[in-house]
């Protein structure tokens, strides 16, 4: 259980990351590794959780109001120019 543990904080911590690694989840169900995709869930949910205490909240309000309305960084905003 240790290694399963280890295991989905480190597929967590790429899928935080990034989120094309999640896409090994399907991997993951496909071979019946139901407490791996557990342990990355549970993973997930604990450091978004500790991410929304400790960000300031203006953090999170300047993501919502300026850049997911966009859909990301890289996108200019029809205001702009």
């Amino acid at each position: 259980v240790p290694g399963l543990l280890i295991a989905g904080a480190a597929l967590g911590s790429a899928i935080i990351l990034k989120t094309y690694p999640a896409l090994l989840l399907v991997g993951l169900a496909a071979l019946g590794a139901y407490r791996a995709i557990g342990a990355v869930v549970l993973f997930c949910a604990l450091v978004s959780s500790i991410a929304a205490i400790v960000i300031p909240s203006a953090a999170w309000r300047d993501w919502v109001v300026n850049i997911l309305p966009f859909g990301g960084y890289g996108r200019i905003p029809p205001s702009l120019f």
